[in-house]
């Protein structure tokens, strides 16, 4: 994800550090120098594979050429990228050595 996404749900998870809750933050790594965001959660990131890395910048070359002049507010923008993001999601997600990694946490019973 892009820096200006991966900072403010950064800052969402240490807002919820700060009011006293448990957060852990799971975070798919597309671009590997962009900031995490957060300082105060506990920080799951798995790097995505080449391929879909390549995929997201074909995306972005196709579906936002004019990114800089564009509106805000077009959802267009963002439809071109869905496919990637959906099977980047899968892939961050599934899997026994994920599964182990977050049940290592030891989350508060409601």
């Amino acid at each position: 994800m892009g820096y200006s996404h991966m900072n403010f749900m950064g800052k969402i998870a240490d807002t919820l550090a700060d009011a006293g809750h448990y957060v852990v933050t799971l975070q798919p790594v597309i671009f590997p120098y962009v900031s995490n965001g957060t300082t105060k959660s506990h920080l799951i990131q798995r790097n995505v594979e080449e391929k879909l890395t390549a995929e997201v910048m074909r995306a972005h070359q196709q579906y936002q050429p004019n990114i800089w002049t564009s509106s805000a507010t077009n959802p267009l923008g963002v439809i071109g990228f869905l496919p990637t993001f959906k099977r980047i999601t899968m892939t961050t997600v599934t899997g026994k050595k994920i599964a182990e990694e977050v049940f290592r946490y030891d989350f508060p019973q409601m």
